[in-house]
């Protein structure tokens, strides 16, 4: 045991100096590289927020002091921690509140199971308590004191990682179950039954609580992060929409090429094939910038809408198809993509009128009534973008029908404009949902608040 205590204190005092020259290493790379030294220094911080020299240290001791649950848990979370100065130093530009989102999720998981194992624990905790037979009482306890260190040492470790995400009350409630589950230890150990349950239960009870705590914050998070992403969304959809564009006069251009037997060469027929290639990759970015939005799920649904138009063209241009169906969808790509850049500049309008009479909260003062329009904002924004949507369905269902109406009367054959009729009741399907949906939300949300309450 001293020799593997010996070495967990010897790769402590290598990450100290691993940071004495990481420090070094900023300060030289501060004039000629400031965006490396930044990322050094980021990671220089976390190190000593985490304390990851210290966790090594207190492993060492639980080692000599044989107590190897916590140790282990000791050693897993400096082994967490450092992962993440490599993170840090990678410096993969995704944005901080993004990180931070990815953060809270991840710590609600190990809370959750967290909790879980604790209920584990204060089960058979009980049923040691309840055993009449002192010695039998005393071996169980005895089994399960290895199980409660490492689950105490877990939730400082967790308590610490929660303070760090900026997570105080759920860090709080966490730190008081460790504390409750030490003392529900100490006093089933003293044979006091009762005030182990129930410092047992409280040590539950307040595990429950950071989950919910936990939650509030993520949630907070999570709006924040959308509101970055919503002032974004205007440029980008500009950008797919031009990307599009560009396409379509492609398609069109290239239909122009086909010769009298409306055949294209075999040259044109591989740009089809590069066109097709083009519209799929704008396929990609169009689902994933609509994935990054699943909070906002009338915009997302909007975009899988796009996205699925692009795949049709891109099917089409694959097999050489470039005739005025494809450019018809692919204009029906670049329509909804103005249509929800219309929506957020209307909503923009709004927020303007809005602030004509209150101000602007005179600076940083005014942030949190600002936080908390946001929501209502968003909102307006998807209630915008639902009706320009309905009005938008509605004129091509009319549309269809009238030229069904007139190629009925010529007797020509409509198929193509009843299978067209199809997808336009499966839109209207989806704009239902969508408006469902967004409506039951609105009702959720002050009842969620509530329920979140600490």
């Amino acid at each position: 045991m001293k020799k593997i205590a010996a070495r967990q204190q010897e790769l402590a005092r290598n990450v100290d100096q691993m940071l004495k020259e990481m420090q070094q290493t900023e300060k030289e790379l501060g004039q000629t590289d400031p965006v490396a030294a930044a990322s050094i220094a980021s990671s220089i911080k976390h190190a000593h927020e985490a304390g990851i020299g210290n966790q090594m240290r207190s492993a060492s001791q639980n080692v000599e002091n044989n107590q190897m649950g916590q140790a282990l848990s000791r050693q897993q979370e400096a082994g967490k921690q450092l992962s993440e100065m490599i993170d840090i130093l990678q410096n993969r530009g995704e944005p901080e509140i993004a990180k931070l989102v990815k953060k809270l999720r991840e710590a609600e998981e190990q809370l959750a199971e967290l909790a879980r194992n604790h209920a584990e624990l204060k089960k058979k905790l009980e049923q040691a308590l309840n055993q009449n037979q002192a010695d039998a009482r005393k071996q169980q306890l005895d089994r399960l004191s290895q199980h409660r260190e490492q689950l105490e040492s877990e939730m400082e470790s967790m308590a610490s990682q929660l303070k760090r995400l900026h997570a105080e009350q759920a860090s709080e409630s966490v730190a008081g179950a460790a504390k409750n589950v030490e003392q529900s230890g100490q006093s089933a150990q003293n044979g006091n039954r009762q005030s182990a349950q129930q410092q047992s239960a409280e040590a539950q009870k307040q595990l429950e609580d950071a989950r919910k705590q936990l939650a509030k914050t993520r949630q907070q998070a999570e709006a924040e992060l959308l509101d970055e992403q919503m002032a974004q969304l205007p440029g980008r959809l500009r950008s797919l929409a031009d990307r599009e564009r560009v396409l379509q006069m492609q398609t069109l251009a290239l239909d122009h090429q086909r010769n009298e037997l409306q055949q294209l060469s075999r040259t044109e027929k591989v740009r089809s094939v590069e066109l097709s290639q083009q519209q799929m990759q704008l396929v990609k970015d169009t689902s994933a910038l609509g994935e990054e939005l699943a909070a906002a799920e009338v915009f997302q649904r909007a975009f899988e809408s796009v996205a699925a138009r692009m795949r049709q063209a891109a099917e089409a241009l694959s097999v050489f198809r470039t005739d005025k169906t494809t450019q018809r969808t692919q204009q029906l790509a670049i329509s909804k993509l103005e249509l929800m850049h219309q929506a957020l500049a209307k909503s923009k309008d709004d927020d303007a009128k809005g602030n004509k009479g209150g101000g602007d909260g005179g600076g940083q003062g005014g942030g949190n009534q600002q936080k908390n329009q946001q929501g209502p904002q968003r909102s307006v924004a998807e209630i915008k973008l639902l009706k320009l949507l309905q009005e938008d369905l509605s004129q091509r269902v009319l549309s269809n029908q009238a030229e069904i109406d007139n190629l009925e009367s010529s007797d020509r054959d409509v198929g193509p404009l009843l299978v067209e009729r199809v997808s336009l009741a499966e839109e209207q399907g989806e704009l239902a949902q969508s408006t469902f949906n967004l409506l039951r939300v609105e009702e959720a949300e002050p009842n969620a608040e509530d329920q979140l309450a600490p």
